[in-house]
């Protein structure tokens, strides 16, 4: 029994031969000077992430939409509360609502 042609041998057999590359033209451009990447600028906030049960977060939600602010926005009045409770004179900076 002949042994099977492989896939890759077939595929190469019914690809039709590509030409040789032509030469490199005389004119070949310059290669474009790589500009200098500003290093990234420390950010004002740091990122945290917190888990809270899907009911609580639901809540949320729904106080958020039915008072037209976002999540973030009760989360950090709620952040503000406990460091004014502790004597904290730091505060969030966000004064919305």
């Amino acid at each position: 029994m002949a042994k099977r042609t492989s896939f890759l041998a077939k595929l190469e057999q019914e690809l039709p031969e590509t030409p040789e590359p032509a030469a490199p033209s005389a004119r070949v451009a310059a290669p474009e000077p790589k500009l200098q990447a500003k290093p990234p600028a420390k950010p004002d906030v740091v990122k945290s992430t917190i888990y809270i049960p899907p009911a609580v977060h639901q809540r949320l939600r729904e106080i958020a939409f039915t008072e037209h602010r976002r999540v973030h926005d009760l989360i950090m009045e709620g952040l503000d509360r406990v460091l004014e409770d502790r004597g904290h004179p730091e505060r969030t900076g966000d004064r919305k609502g």
